[in-house]
């Protein structure tokens, strides 16, 4: 799609790793289940927010760290 076209042009390999990570925390973070439609939507807001700075969602999650920092505590 639309979406994905602009990703592959615009994303480094790189900066897509990060947003599978961050993807990972926003799912498990906000109980999200990657079958619903709602959900999709939210995850999608937050990629867009991550990669083109685009809505108020590109932020982490609260209390968030990056894996291999010894987690939540």
């Amino acid at each position: 799609g639309e979406l994905g076209q602009r990703i592959f042009n615009e994303v480094s390999k790189a900066g897509w790793q990060q947003w599978l990570e961050r993807a990972t925390a926003i799912i498990n973070e906000n109980k999200l289940s990657t079958a619903d439609a709602e959900s999709l939507k939210l995850i999608e807001k937050h990629m867009l927010g991550f990669f083109f700075g685009e809505g108020d969602h590109g932020q982490l999650p609260s209390g968030f760290r990056p894996a291999g920092s010894g987690g939540k505590k």
